[in-house]
């Protein structure tokens, strides 16, 4: 790595990582993994089977309800990573 750093940039010898702010990241990065596996599969494990009877269809295995949570998360996960493509920049 030594070998591939530019020479223009200034004070290049001042760069390093922050312990603290790699932990950080670290633990947001494995919370959010488990809360986006977690939801899915505690909602998955109790199936309401009187509902998804009257639903009937298709998609029976899920209602509104399993529609409502799965769009709340995909909306959550995009403003997370939306967030965490404005902070990296």
């Amino acid at each position: 790595m030594t070998a591939l750093r530019p020479t223009s940039l200034p004070r290049l010898d001042e760069i390093r990582l922050d312990g603290s702010v790699l932990n950080f990241a670290l633990l947001v990065s494995l919370l959010t993994g488990v809360i986006f596996g977690l939801v899915p599969a505690l909602h998955a494990s109790n199936p309401d089977l009187n509902e998804s009877l009257k639903e009937g269809g298709r998609n029976s295995s899920e209602g509104r309800h399993g529609r409502r949570v799965r769009s709340a998360l995909v909306v959550a996960e995009v403003a997370l990573a939306m967030i965490l493509l404005a902070g990296g920049v």
